[in-house]
């Protein structure tokens, strides 16, 4: 038999079974962020967001995974 990884439970936002919801940005400029390394982006401010939409995805998929429910909403912003 093969396998895989492990299996985590997911875990309740708050005490009430709340909603997780986060933003996360893209920005559309190429070399404002464009010398830091992605790992180093955190993505959750606007002048620290991603020069890459698929980057911001993955950092949504991170960041909403260990929850029930989660609501990441990606800006797009067209630059500072």
């Amino acid at each position: 038999m093969v396998r895989y990884g492990t299996c985590i439970a997911k875990q309740v936002f708050g005490s009430n079974g709340g909603v997780f919801t986060r933003d996360v940005y893209s920005i559309n400029e190429w070399d404002y962020n464009g010398n830091a390394n992605v790992q180093n982006i955190g993505g959750t401010s606007g002048p620290d967001g991603f020069n890459y939409v698929v980057d911001a995805i993955t950092k949504a998929i991170e960041l909403g995974a260990p929850y029930t429910k989660s609501i990441i909403t990606i800006i797009l912003k067209s630059g500072f």
